[in-house]
């Protein structure tokens, strides 16, 4: 019983709590999806570069490609990490 009492005080077992937290995972949910439709977008990117002739190979187009997956990793990292912290802060 003591329990479930911790867990009502926690402020957690609110409809608006859970909600939020139903948010959050499925935002993470998403951007895991998302993440990985990237890596084989850029696994084949890459396969096409190397197919592709040296002296018509466009390594700036390259580059740039890695340059938007570490962008998008770093903005995923950024997400998870507030959302853990909103749920910390919740505790």
């Amino acid at each position: 019983m003591e329990e479930a009492q911790a867990w009502e005080a926690s402020g957690l077992y609110t409809t608006d709590k859970l909600h939020q937290l139903a948010g959050v995972a499925l935002t993470i949910a998403d951007a895991r999806a998302a993440t990985e439709t990237q890596r084989k977008e850029l696994v084949a990117t890459v396969r096409a570069f190397r197919a592709t002739p040296s002296a018509e190979r466009n390594v700036g187009a390259l580059i740039k490609r890695f340059q938007e997956e570490v962008d998008a990793l770093t903005l995923r990292q950024q997400r998870a990490e507030d959302a853990f912290l909103d749920v910390y802060r919740a505790l």
